[in-house]
This record gives structure tokens, sequence and C-alpha cells, in this order.
């Protein structure tokens, strides 16, 4: 799950171009909207960092190189902030 949470971006930022298909491109900037308040830069920090945790996820279930101690405590910090962000989501009326 790609959390649409995301903090404003801190120091310099990068611009590099990208090509797309039509139809990628249209996916891209509908889901921007959606998730993302149309800022489709941040949804692709967002799907980045998803990379980033699935690797990491990965490498903790033996599918990958062995991450380091700073790693790990990177990654268990993400996990317990994304675990405490569900438990604050209020439930949705049946």
């Amino acid at each position: 799950m790609i959390s649409n949470t995301m903090a404003k971006r801190a120091g310099k930022t990068e611009t590099f171009s990208i090509s797309v298909d039509a139809e990628t491109r249209r996916i891209l900037k509908l889901e921007a909207e959606r998730n993302f308040d149309g800022n489709v830069s941040q949804m692709i920090a967002a799907i980045a960092r998803e990379a980033q945790r699935r690797s990491a996820f990965e490498r903790v279930m033996g599918a990958g190189p062995r991450m380091s101690g700073e790693e790990r405590a990177a990654f268990e910090k993400q996990v317990a902030r994304e675990v405490a962000a569900l438990r604050k989501k209020p439930k949705r009326a049946a």
C-alpha cells in the first residue's frame, strides 16, 4: 500500500525527464488527482519509497542481500509508523 501522507520535501529537489506512453501518463495523472492532490511528483516520491520498503521487506524475509543494522532499524521504524497510522484511521460507518 502506498501512503499519500508525505512530509514536505526538505532541501533541494531535482528535476528529470521520463517518457511514458499516453495511457501511462493518463493513469499517473488520474492517480495523482485521486491520492496526492494532483501532485505527480509527490506520487512518484511515494512510489519510490514503497519500492525501497518492499526491497527491505524482501531482505528481511531472506529473498535478497542481508540488511545492515541501520537499514533494519529504519525499516522497523517505518513499519511502526504505518501500523500507528492505520490504528488512528476512523472506522467507516456501515
